[in-house]
């Protein structure tokens, strides 16, 4: 197993298209959708439209997370609720994929349950939406989280001997998509592992790719790769390109220009590409939507 994706996609009918495309291009062995507003008794229609061969979900317990993975794993359920599945991956590594409930007193039963998954002593990874931060420096704009909420998960992650895994991209991976004053971020999507997940996956590293027909990004989870700035795949640079030029030219038909810094904070993956110093060169868009460039 090398990849694993989670992404709260906010209804899979909007994002079928483009998840399709990143399960095509990224591979993962492993593929956790939260908030996909379907009906559960399609959800091996959905597992033969992305190519996997088997899938679970926690409706059963009025939950809102999907599974699907490839052949050649074994896959057992190992505990679940309305906020969480965790799995147990070739009987060596469990997956705890993650969709928690707003108010804090309703995540005070998941971290529980968190901790007792983690209790057993094996590798173990939690990937997902956690709906809450660790400090109120994990947000830009918006209004201030609950303390007491902030200090009961970070709490929760030191005690379950939790570290938050190396990331590529923009970690505000929640946005409200509203503009100016009124524009906010927050990481409120993350993976996190124990030591002895990273003794075996030395290399894991977690990629925040583009949003795009969500308000979430979704997570790309690398287990046996180096962690690099720099990447391979002229499709995910393509597709990094295009969301930051698409809202760009959405925003110039505004009475007045955005704020760049907040446009790049907002919409690119950070370090996956280096397209600000091209502004100034947009002059008009060809055929294929792209933005034609000339040197300033």
């Amino acid at each position: 197993m090398k990849k694993v994706m989670f992404w709260n996609l906010r209804g899979i009918g909007t994002s079928k298209k483009r998840l399709r495309k990143l399960v095509r291009v990224h591979q993962p062995c492993v593929l956790f959708l939260a908030e996909p507003f379907g009906d559960d008794s399609q959800l091996s229609y959905w597992c033969d439209y992305f190519s996997f061969s088997a899938c679970i979900s926690n409706a059963d317990k009025a939950g809102k997370l999907w599974c699907f993975w490839v052949a050649g794993i074994q896959v057992d359920v190992v505990g679940g609720s309305d906020q969480y599945l965790a799995l147990m991956i070739n009987s060596n590594i469990l997956i705890s994929t993650v969709y928690a409930k707003c108010w804090y007193l309703d995540r005070r039963v998941l971290w529980e349950d968190l901790l007792n998954v983690n209790a057993v002593q094996m590798p173990h990874v939690i990937l997902g939406d956690f709906n809450i931060l660790r400090n109120d420096s994990e947000r830009r704009g918006g209004g201030p989280r609950l303390l007491m909420a902030m200090e009961e998960f970070s709490s929760i992650i030191d005690a379950g001997g939790l570290v938050e895994m190396p990331f590529i991209g923009n970690k505000f991976s929640w946005g409200n998509g509203q503009s100016g004053m009124a524009r906010s971020w927050a990481h409120l999507d993350r993976a996190m592992c124990n030591l002895k997940f990273l003794e075996v996956f030395p290399m894991v590293h977690n990629q925040y790719l583009p949003r795009r027909s969500s308000d979430h990004s979704p997570m790309l989870l690398s287990l046996s790769a180096a962690l690099s700035r720099v990447l391979s795949s002229p499709v995910v640079i393509h597709e990094d390109a295009c969301v930051y030029f698409e809202e760009f030219l959405k925003a110039t038909q505004s009475s007045s220009l955005p704020n760049l810094d907040d446009l790049i904070l907002g919409e690119v993956s950070i370090g996956q590409t280096e397209l600000p110093h091209l502004l100034k060169g947009i002059i008009r868009t060809d055929a294929c939507g792209l933005p034609q460039i000339r040197k300033c």
